[in-house]
């Protein structure tokens, strides 16, 4: 179940213990953007604005939704090499093995 795990997933601290699981290859910060700069992507069941850095577990397949901004229609979804998305409906799945970027991208 791709939400089983809301706890795995935190905004970036950047602190000294986060640094030592990364380098073990457990989590991987994932930036959430918009086309727009404006709407939102939610994760976990947290709606994040678009430049906002979270923290997911390795391979966990997590549950996003595109909030277009008003006006705008939601027109798909890409991702850097290191994330996986599955769908490119307004609602997927998507999961990383390593740092990278969710873009929801919205037109009018």
């Amino acid at each position: 179940n791709p939400n089983s795990c809301p706890s795995a997933i935190y905004n970036t601290s950047g602190s000294a213990s986060d640094t030592i699981v990364y380098s073990k290859g457990l989590l991987s910060r994932v930036t959430l953007l918009t086309s727009t700069g404006t709407g939102h992507i939610v994760l976990g069941g947290a709606s994040y604005p678009s430049n906002t850095v979270v923290t997911l577990i390795n391979n966990v397949e997590y549950t996003i939704y595109a909030q277009p901004p008003s006006g705008y229609i939601f027109n798909g979804w890409t991702a850097s090499s290191n994330v996986t998305i599955s769908g490119n409906t307004i609602s997927a799945s998507a999961s990383a093995r390593g740092s990278g970027s969710i873009t929801a991208s919205f037109v009018t």
